[in-house]
């Protein structure tokens, strides 16, 4: 992370208040969290408890035993767990709920001293040409219009910043990851889409469709010529908030529909359940082991 690029203003405030994080800066925030290396991120509490109960279970290497971790600070807004070296944070759904956490994570690990910490993301998507239970490691998080930048409105002016993912980082992932069984992980580009119907070309939101399904066929075809293999709603926010921090990045999406067959997700909770600890162990193994 580039201290310089942060904001000057929050670092002079006599008291700095995380307040959606539940935490500020009259705490001794390094000795609780200066040894952060990863930040792991998860769209829903449910997910944020499992990453936990299972990166607990496999760093302390226990098998028989039910292991329900602890949240720390607030619980209404996110779901925040601290293991090991490792904040595993909820982040709530869509890209506004994920700068706010971001932007508080962030400001945390200044607060805690952190130097260099690496950002995982890891959550549920759509895949593009890619079946349910497969792996998709992202390159860039592109928009709707499938342009790789993220649109930021500041004060009234729009800003853009780049989208990529730390090519380093997600290289020594898949590298790890290739002698997991049971498993198919591919790297592609993801739509960070700003919402879940309309705004993934979905046939069955509740809006009237300003397109047919023929054109919607046409979009998810050309979005995958140019690379795209996954659709969510955090990508782009994701990537774009990491690279202006310079924060190396990796988003990690376990797929559970093929877009080009279907807008709905068909299969059942345990099978999501199933593909999305899959997910998530890659992500718990790379962390302890490398």
């Amino acid at each position: 992370m580039n201290y310089d690029k942060l904001n000057p203003f929050f670092q002079n405030l006599e008291t700095d208040y995380l307040y959606h994080l539940g935490f500020d800066s009259s705490q001794n925030l390094e000795q609780m969290f200066g040894d952060v290396e990863y930040v792991i991120l998860t769209r829903s509490f449910n997910n944020a408890d499992t990453i936990a109960n299972e990166f607990a279970r496999k760093f302390y290497n226990v098998k028989d035993i039910d292991i329900r971790c602890k949240t720390i600070g607030k619980r209404e807004r996110y779901h925040i767990h601290k293991i090991h070296n490792s904040l595993i944070v909820s982040h709530g759904i869509g890209a506004p709920s994920l700068l706010i956490c971001l932007n508080e994570v962030a400001k945390l690990l200044w607060h805690a001293k952190v130097k260099s910490p690496k950002f995982f993301r890891v959550g549920p998507s759509g895949g593009l040409g890619v079946n349910p239970g497969h792996i998709v490691v992202g390159t860039e998080a592109v928009t709707n219009t499938l342009k790789a930048q993220f649109e930021s409105i500041e004060f009234g002016q729009i800003h853009y910043y780049p989208t990529q993912f730390c090519p380093n980082l997600a290289e020594k992932f898949i590298k790890a990851t290739s002698l997991a069984e049971d498993c198919s992980v591919i790297n592609g580009k993801i739509v960070g889409g700003m919402g879940y119907y309309n705004g993934q070309a979905r046939l069955n939101g509740a809006m009237a469709l300003n397109y047919t399904r023929e054109e919607q066929q046409q979009y998810l075809k050309k979005a995958y010529e140019q690379g795209v293999r996954s659709f969510d709603m955090e990508s782009i926010g994701f990537a774009g908030f990491c690279n202006q921090l310079e924060i190396p990045c990796c988003e990690i999406n376990a797929v559970l529909v093929d877009r080009f067959l279907t807008d709905e997700v068909y299969i059942s909770k345990q099978e999501q359940i199933t593909h999305f600890k899959k997910a998530a162990k890659l992500v718990i193994d790379y962390v302890i082991n490398y």
